[in-house]
C-alpha cells in the first residue's frame, strides 16, 4: 500500500467516524421531537426534514464504507 492510499484510507475512516456521530445526533434529535411541545405541523416538518437528512447521511456512510472496502481489497495481496 503506497502513501497516497494510506492517507486516503485515514481520511475515509475519519470521515466515516464523523458521519456516524452526525447520524447518531440527528437521530436522537428527531426522536426528541416527540417530547417537545410544539405544534403538530412544526413537529411533522422537522421530523420529515430530520428523516431526510438521516437517510442522506446514512447513504453517504454506506458509500464511504464501500470505498474503504474497495481500497483495502485493491491493496490486499
Amino acid at each position: 500500500m503506497n502513501e497516497v492510499d494510506k492517507e486516503r484510507l485515514k481520511n475515509l475512516i475519519s470521515l466515516r467516524s464523523n458521519l456516524f456521530t452526525v447520524v447518531i445526533v440527528l437521530t436522537t434529535g428527531v426522536l426528541g421531537l416527540f417530547f417537545v411541545k410544539l405544534s403538530k405541523i412544526m413537529v411533522a416538518f422537522l421530523f420529515l426534514t430530520g428523516i431526510y437528512f438521516d437517510f442522506l447521511f446514512l447513504s453517504n456512510l454506506l458509500k464511504i464504507n464501500q470505498d474503504i472496502e474497495e481500497l483495502l481489497g485493491r491493496n490486499m495481496p
